[in-house]
């Protein structure tokens, strides 16, 4: 399955505050990577730059505990998740009225002139 472009954000796009995405291309991984919720391009910088500080904090501790190598990665990956997890609803939440902003301005009858 092909992601369209329009809803995709790759990290050559210019931040976007009108432009809603599902998907992020990241360098590393071959398919598009789902983000938690739609979310406007702008926040997608900040919410990779915020799950990747979280999972290497979340990475050190688990090796400066004496965790074996291997399983730092797993462990790490559990904050990230919950970042992704607290983020999600905000972004509902800002979608959710946005479309209720658009419902109305179409349920608005036009005024005569």
């Amino acid at each position: 399955m092909t992601v369209p472009d329009g809803v995709c954000w790759d990290m050559t796009d210019e931040p976007s505050r009108t432009r809603l995405v599902t998907h992020v291309r990241l360098p590393l991984l071959p398919w598009p990577a789902r983000l938690p919720a739609p979310m406007p391009a702008s926040w997608v910088g900040f919410v990779l730059l915020a799950t990747f500080l979280v999972w290497f904090l979340a990475f050190v501790a688990v090796l400066s505990h004496g965790h074996p190598f291997w399983l730092a990665p797993l462990v790490a990956a559990v904050p990230a998740w919950l970042l992704g997890r607290c983020v999600a609803p905000i972004a509902r939440v800002r979608l959710r009225r946005e479309a209720f902003s658009v419902l109305r301005w179409l349920r608005e009858e036009p005024q005569a002139e």
